[in-house]
């Protein structure tokens, strides 16, 4: 069951449950080389959003690139967009992938457009080996 998201302990929640899925699945299958040395010096922002569409989780997308855009590599490195109302389904997060990705005007716009080709490459091999019930993985990691 999903965490009300009104209050400060329902992200909190969920921002635990996500640093545990980071380091058990992330980093401690080796899916993503970035993942630790950012995990390690605290420079992931983890940004919870309250979206329930795509449109509105597309507006996060882009708010978080521009905050990533003018961040200070040294704090903040890359940020997480966890998104727990929105794209459950794997097959509409790769069609929400798409749409990102159509989204190039507007990211282009943005001096992080070069990086974000790598991370979007490494999403999709990511995502490729996320299956469901990962908060159950600790029995397997």
């Amino acid at each position: 069951m999903m965490p009300e998201m009104t209050d400060q302990s329902g992200v909190e929640e969920v921002v635990a449950a996500t640093r545990t899925w980071l380091e058990r699945a992330v980093i401690g299958l080796n899916l993503c080389p970035f993942a630790k040395p950012a995990h390690i010096g605290n420079r992931i922002r983890y940004f919870v959003s309250d979206a329930s569409s795509p449109g509105k989780l597309l507006e996060h997308l882009m708010a978080e690139l521009r905050a990533l855009e003018v961040a200070d590599p040294q704090e903040c490195e890359t940020t997480l967009l966890v998104h727990p109302y929105v794209l459950a389904d794997f097959a509409d997060y790769n069609e929400f992938l798409a749409i990102a990705d159509d989204a190039g005007p507007m990211v282009t716009q943005l001096r992080v457009d070069d990086e974000l080709d790598e991370q979007r490459h490494s999403l999709r091999e990511c995502a490729a080996t996320v299956v469901p019930g990962f908060e159950h993985m600790d029995a397997a990691v």
